[in-house]
């Protein structure tokens, strides 16, 4: 209980401070900070890659292929265009990542302009869910060992891995920060990910990549890569393309993430999936005590919004006067079956209650 009453005074905090209305829109400028002295913006693919360093924001694309709904056909699948946009930070302890944009005619389940999931820099894992207007908050203790199992941490976790992905330039499965350059254009780094990919072996799960190509102005443009458990007849690569200034970086702007391996025929099949940088500004900003938390991300337009603490897999709402316990299968109603029954219930107690009274007083007088 002890652990309940903490995040109950912690959340209700959050509760008071969201009913002040947030600042955050849905446009793709980050929560308000005061930064520090500007950090240098001198970063190409190599020392990007070498240093993964802390990134005050970046926005990025994901090519909309990416995103699979079991339920529509093939060709469905194939035939959208475009890209779904995303806005963070990474820093020291603390994370965001927002959806900033996605096709309405694409129709891709799960993508809410606005939702937002991060981590402050005091181990709370959070979620700001947009399906609602006013926003719902989950959390969850990054220090209890089955919060990856939670909504928030969940989602948390996969935003987290998101961020890596672009801090790695989408090289699959590379650890950002991991890389050695062994000479001019040979590289190796440590590998993350499913053991069905990379193998279990610890000790062989590394990438080795080189840059394969470069363009006139002597920019890389294509790394080639591969690890160990990768088997054989598969090629992997990414293509750089710098059409766009990214930031004040010397980043590409387009990565093409392509993969070719050979059919049974002896033809090669070659797949691309693109993604795009937008903008990165690298350095460490001031995101307050806490790092990044909900309250910068929620959107007042209605109502005050469901406040909600996970523990346990038991969900709480945050009242005024405390925490009420969400039952599992009621989560996300504004109110139960159950609760309203239980309302019935005490009111009708209520208004029988005098005639009982009386009923049972006469008894007990007849039975003297």
């Amino acid at each position: 209980m002890r652990r309940v009453s903490f995040f109950g005074g912690l959340l209700l905090g959050l509760f008071v401070i969201a009913g002040d209305r947030a600042a955050a829109t849905n446009n793709v400028a980050a929560p308000a900070a005061v930064g520090f002295a500007e950090d240098s913006q001198d970063y190409d693919v190599k020392r990007f890659l070498e240093e993964a360093p802390h990134l005050r924001k970046i926005i990025y694309g994901i090519d909309a292929r990416n995103y699979i709904d079991v339920n529509e056909p093939a060709n469905t699948h194939q035939a959208r265009k475009g890209f779904v946009c995303y806005e963070g930070a990474f820093q020291p302890e603390t994370f965001y990542l927002r959806t900033i944009g996605a096709r309405p005619e694409q129709k891709i389940p799960g993508i809410d302009v606005g939702s937002t999931a991060g981590a402050s820099s005091d181990g709370i894992n959070w979620t700001v869910d947009m399906q609602r207007p006013e926003g719902l908050v989950y959390t969850s203790n990054r220090k209890d060992e089955t919060s990856a199992e939670s909504h928030s941490g969940g989602l948390a976790n996969l935003s987290y891995g998101d961020l890596n992905r672009a801090r790695s330039l989408w090289i699959n499965g590379l650890v950002p920060g991991s890389v050695r350059w062994i000479d001019e254009n040979r590289f190796e780094g440590k590998a993350s990910g499913s053991e069905r990919v990379y193998g279990t072996n610890e000790s062989e799960r590394v990438i080795f990549g080189e840059i394969a190509e470069y363009d006139e102005s002597g920019r890389p443009t294509k790394i080639k890569y591969r690890w160990p458990a990768m088997r054989e007849g598969i090629e992997v690569w990414n293509d750089f393309l710098y059409t766009e200034p990214v930031g004040k970086t010397k980043l590409p702007n387009i990565i093409a993430k392509a993969s070719a391996r050979i059919l049974t025929d002896g033809k090669k099949d070659i797949r691309f999936s693109t993604n795009i940088l937008l903008n990165i500004d690298i350095g460490i900003t001031n995101a307050g005590d806490s790092g990044y938390v909900p309250k910068m991300f929620l959107e007042m337009d209605k109502s005050t919004p469901y406040v909600v603490y996970e523990s346990n897999h038991v969900i709480f709402k945050v009242e005024k006067d405390g925490l009420a316990r969400f039952p599992d299968e009621e989560r996300g109603r504004t109110v139960s079956l159950k609760s309203k029954l239980l309302g019935i219930t005490l009111i009708v107690c209520l208004i029988l209650f005098p005639f009982l009274f009386k009923f049972g007083k006469n008894l007990l007088i007849k039975n003297k």
